[in-house]
């Protein structure tokens, strides 16, 4: 984690009277009238802009809007011609499908949407949003769409199987047909076949009509057999529809077949009642099956009549949902649907259906983009070629991602003394007090482990002091003693550079350096007599310093961290001078 020691403009100077007496005054030798013509640089290169920046962080307020995830785009019939409502289970369940999680508040329950009561035919548009605590709102939207599917309706008018004798006069009786979206489509129907009740035998009438959309209704027939006097009366069954059992069809055996096989009966004038017989299949193969009923009397007189088994596929599919799975967010509100372990979950359904076997295109309602942190229900379908569907649910659970915040540790100015504190970066935690004992604790650097390397003033002398930046735990000693240590860096290796001002044998300053783990020991990087002063770090690991060969007196330090670049400047540009 890297973090940013800032002080404001407002806040960034340390107060003269809380170092007076220290020897960090004293130690870089610039005399009093130079430090005013840097005080005035400094207030001069700091912008309105800078000062205005600093608000967003101690507002601790949220601009992050809550991250939604909506469902699946889905399709639905139509009701009618208006469309469908919302109140269907279809639609209900998708407006309820929308989630939205917020970095701050988590997951968060209203959500609202703009769906209208009825959704009229063609697609449309719902926007799904929701609000956090701090007022920031989130969008997404998805579609309904709304489409004719269902088929139109044929009743016949009169028997489905009528008797004529050669001669007798026919009319056809017709039929009516309806849809839910079109209304009355008896215009539209298509009639096929003909009936000449001048010659003996069977004919068969079709009735046809398809909607607007193209959806065709299951045909109808009319069975009208045309014998001679004296013939034995066939009176079939009527006709049925029954559910396939498999690929190849239905069993002649299966009840209703049998028992729409028994039900054909056969009178004749002269031998009464007699057993019919006739050629249905063993098994009903898919579609419509015309069976033939047959009585012969003692004459040798048959008499026939017809009516149809129609076998379709009734069946749904058995949808297998993968196993529940649990992953971790990949991003502070869930993770995408396209990451490898939620695309394996969504690819690990199966289908299999009685007539069509194997299902190869497996759709599911998971939301998109995100599947949010928590328990997401995901829907598998799977549709046959007759339009039949099965569904199975599997769960998604999504686990907070572990993330270390980016922490910014500053001193803020409280009352004359300066406290160490800490926020988050992005306003999601406000003020985190780090270090608030008597005396100033000024800011040093951090380490790669979310530690804040700080340095306590307790009457005129530091001591560098190591704590967590999110202020647990308490604050460790590194540099102690009757000198004024100071924090002024912390290498890539963690490693933290110091100063350290001493008065004897003559009043200096040492450069040392000390790995922040309990156990290892300073290490003096310059200690000589002189006045060592902190440059910088180059970016391969080097330390760059200065050291000056007069000792200096009376000098002040004032900082700011947009600044700190020119200061750092001028005091390379000052120490040149004084050595040519």
């Amino acid at each position: 984690m890297n973090k940013i020691g800032t002080v404001p403009c407002s806040l960034g100077f340390l107060p003269q009277s809380n170092l007076t007496n220290s020897w960090f005054e004293r130690r870089i030798g610039l005399t009093r009238i130079l430090l005013l013509l840097i005080f005035v640089m400094t207030l001069t290169s700091c912008t309105t802009e800078d000062y205005n920046s600093d608000d967003v962080l101690f507002n601790a307020t949220s601009i992050t809007a809550p991250t939604l995830a909506t469902p699946a785009n889905i399709t639905v019939a139509a009701t009618n011609s208006s469309g469908t409502a919302a109140t269907n289970p279809a639609i209900t369940s998708f407006l309820n499908a929308a989630s939205a999680f917020d970095t701050v508040d988590g997951a968060i329950a209203t959500i609202i949407n703009d769906a209208p009561g009825v959704f009229p035919l063609g697609t449309t548009t719902v926007t799904f949003s929701a609000t956090d605590s701090d007022g920031n709102t989130g969008t997404a939207q998805a579609t309904v769409t709304v489409a004719d599917q269902t088929t139109p309706l044929i009743t016949l008018l009169g028997a489905a199987s009528i008797t004529l004798n050669v001669g007798d006069p026919f009319t056809d009786p017709g039929a009516i047909a309806s849809d839910n979206v079109d209304g009355v489509l008896t215009p539209a129907i298509v009639t096929g076949g003909s009936v000449n009740t001048g010659v003996v035998g069977l004919y068969t009438l079709t009735y046809d009509v398809s909607d607007a959309a193209g959806n065709a209704a299951a045909q109808v027939t009319r069975s009208v057999s045309v014998q001679t006097g004296g013939t034995p009366v066939v009176t079939p069954p009527a006709p049925i529809t029954v559910a396939a059992v498999d690929a190849s069809g239905t069993p002649a055996t299966e009840p209703a077949i049998a028992a729409f096989l028994a039900g054909a009966s056969a009178t004749d004038p002269e031998d009464g009642v007699i057993s019919p017989t006739n050629d249905a299949p063993a098994p009903f193969p898919l579609g419509v099956t015309t069976v033939t009923f047959s009585a012969t009397d003692s004459s040798s007189n048959t008499g026939q009549a017809q009516a149809t088994v129609t076998v379709s596929d009734q069946t749904a599919p058995v949808v297998t949902a993968p196993a529940d799975i649990t992953v971790a967010a990949t991003s502070p509100s869930g993770i995408a649907v396209t990451d490898p372990a939620i695309v394996a979950f969504l690819g690990g359904a199966s289908a299999t259906d009685n007539v069509d076997g194997a299902i190869v295109t497996i759709g599911n309602n998971a939301p998109t983009p995100l599947l949010l942190v928590g328990d997401t229900t995901v829907t598998f379908s799977a549709t046959d070629v007759a339009s039949n569907t099965g569904t199975a649910q599997a769960t998604v659970t999504v686990t907070a991602q572990v993330v270390s915040l980016q922490m910014i540790a500053f001193s803020r100015d409280v009352g004359g003394q300066l406290d160490l504190f800490a926020i988050a970066e992005d306003g999601s935690v406000g003020l985190v007090t780090l270090a608030d004992d008597p005396g100033d604790e000024v800011f040093g650097g951090s380490t790669s482990d979310n530690r804040v390397i700080y340095a306590h003033d307790m009457s005129g002398q530091n001591d560098i002091y190591i704590i967590n930046d999110d202020g647990s735990g308490v604050p460790v000693a590194l540099a102690t003693g009757l000198n004024d240590e100071l924090p002024v860096a912390v290498t890539a290796a963690d490693e933290v550079i110091f100063m350290r001002s001493l008065t004897a044998p003559a009043p200096h300053s040492d450069l040392l350096s000390i790995i922040p783990d309990g156990i290892s020991s300073e290490v003096p990087l310059a200690n000589s007599i002189n006045i060592e002063l902190f440059g910088g770090l180059t970016s391969d690991g080097r330390i760059v310093y200065d050291s000056a060969n007069t000792t200096l007196t009376d000098s002040d330090v004032y900082s700011r961290f947009r600044c700190i670049q020119h200061l750092r400047g001028w005091y390379r540009w000052h120490d040149a001078r004084r050595h040519r």
